[in-house]
């Protein structure tokens, strides 16, 4: 028995299968940040949590026989209300990124909308907090550890070259950490605004269809 397939009726070669639409994959970057975003949102959800509490439990871990004791909680009573609302900002972002996280995980293109709408709002934070560290956060450090090494017995020249040690550390610290913490939302705004992510979300949309 014959076993050629039989061709066309044209006699031709069969037809190639048409080729994959634009957004007909899904970018690796979904389901990465959808992961990432999880993470990130769990560890917000406790660092934001200690936040809003650690103003009021800060004497639990500084003895009272501690010299410094008065200057840290001193120090505690004029952050409060940084931490107050640092907790509150972190407890937002860590919700935005659940949203977005769970929506990227199930493929929902909404997911990079609130990843996006997540990075803005973070890196806008971030700016502010760095503000605030430099205006009211490192001063008033700078004021409690000058204040612990004016206490500490060290000779007076040891205990401002200490001082002045911090005080640089400090001041860089305060600027550059929340600078650096913008890079996770940057390279959000940087994937989710690619080509291929637009073309996957125009695609899965019902306007789309």
């Amino acid at each position: 028995m014959d076993s050629t397939p039989p061709l066309p009726a044209s006699g031709g070669p069969p037809p190639f299968p048409p080729a994959p639409g634009p957004g007909t994959f899904e970018p690796g970057a979904v389901k990465v940040f959808g992961v990432m975003h999880l993470i990130f949102a769990a560890m917000g959800l406790f660092w934001g949590l200690y936040s809003l509490f650690s103003p009021f439990l800060a004497h639990l871990f500084v003895s009272p026989k501690d010299p410094s004791y008065e200057l840290q909680m001193k120090l505690q009573a004029d952050l409060k209300w940084v931490n107050l609302g640092t907790g509150v900002m972190v407890l937002v972002l860590a919700g935005l990124m659940l949203v977005a996280g769970l929506k990227l995980i199930r493929s929902d293109p909404d997911g990079v909308k609130w990843s996006i709408l997540y990075a803005w709002i973070s890196i806008a934070s971030k700016i502010i907090s760095a503000i605030v560290g430099v205006l009211v956060v490192v001063p008033a450090t700078k004021a409690m550890m000058r204040g612990v090494f004016e206490s500490s017995g060290m000779p007076a020249g040891m205990g401002g070259q200490m001082a002045s040690i911090m005080d640089t550390m400090m001041s860089v610290s305060g600027v550059a950490s929340p600078l650096i913490s913008c890079t996770y939302p940057a390279l959000v705004i940087y994937f989710f605004t690619r080509p291929g992510v637009k073309a996957w979300c125009a695609a899965l949309r019902p306007s789309a269809s």
